[in-house]
């Protein structure tokens, strides 16, 4: 187990002077936790090599901020990266090895940070099967590549977050925001294949592509206080219920 006593720099590029290398937390027991929760951040850069992590991070002590470059991947085989109003940064391709949570808030300790995937893709390792869940209170979450396109995902899930933004496609068994206090903006193209569907409420939500369920998936968006717009080619394929709400028009 890992243990930060201080705000920690992983850099296997000697700070850009070389092209990098792996950084692994091998096997279950290495789980990563802060000392103080919230205070003791982690910045790992592989640059060409690939992170993994095989035990939670965060959950014994959250940490602060996590920022992750690894071009190589970035591989999360544990069920826990949580932090304490620390924003997660992951700039590499992500795999799940298992169903993963991402916590900004520590189980609600917290008011939460940012989550943001730059450019970066998210897929399962089994089709279907890897869930992913994502919590960051008053923080946004950001999907800046393609998710599920290379292996769906299980479950995609978000918890609470203010803005949401997918500038790319998002294909998963199922899509669910519970609740947000901003913006949910999908530029991309949603798939889902199960009865879940694609279930969404925040203030306001803006459907800038296609959304396409099957496996009789339901289409439940809700903009709870403000406005619900579609814009070319923001169309509805379902063989499910369709149930749209707009509190504002």
């Amino acid at each position: 187990p890992v243990t930060l006593g201080t705000t920690v720099t992983i850099d296997t590029t000697n700070f850009g002077v070389g092209s990098g290398a792996n950084i692994n937390f091998n096997g279950g027991a290495s789980t990563v936790d802060a000392t103080t929760a919230g205070v003791e951040g982690l910045t790992l850069t592989a640059d060409t090599g690939a992170v993994t992590f095989d035990g939670d991070v965060g959950a014994g002590t959250a940490l602060g901020a996590v920022s992750i470059d690894a071009t190589a991947g970035i591989n999360l085989n544990a069920a826990n990266l949580i932090t304490e109003d620390g924003q997660v940064d992951m700039l590499g391709p992500v795999t799940l090895g298992t169903s993963v949570a991402i916590d900004t808030t520590n189980l609600g300790a917290g008011t939460g940070a940012t989550i943001d995937f730059i450019a970066t893709t998210v897929d399962a390792t089994a089709a279907g099967v890897e869930a992913l869940t994502l919590t960051a209170g008053t923080g946004a979450v950001i999907f800046g590549g393609d998710v599920g396109s290379g292996t769906r995902l299980g479950a995609l899930s978000i918890v609470s977050a203010d803005d949401v933004t997918a500038n790319a496609n998002i294909t998963a068994a199922s899509f669910n925001q519970t609740d947000g206090t901003g913006t949910t903006d999908l530029n991309g193209a949603v798939d889902t294949d199960t009865a879940a569907g694609v279930t969404i409420t925040n203030e306001t939500i803006t459907v800038d592509n296609t959304i396409t369920t099957t496996g009789t998936g339901v289409v439940t968006l809700n903009a709870d206080t403000m406005t619900l717009t579609f814009t070319a080619p923001g169309d509805i394929i379902s063989d499910g219920a369709v149930s749209l709400t707009a509190a504002g028009g």
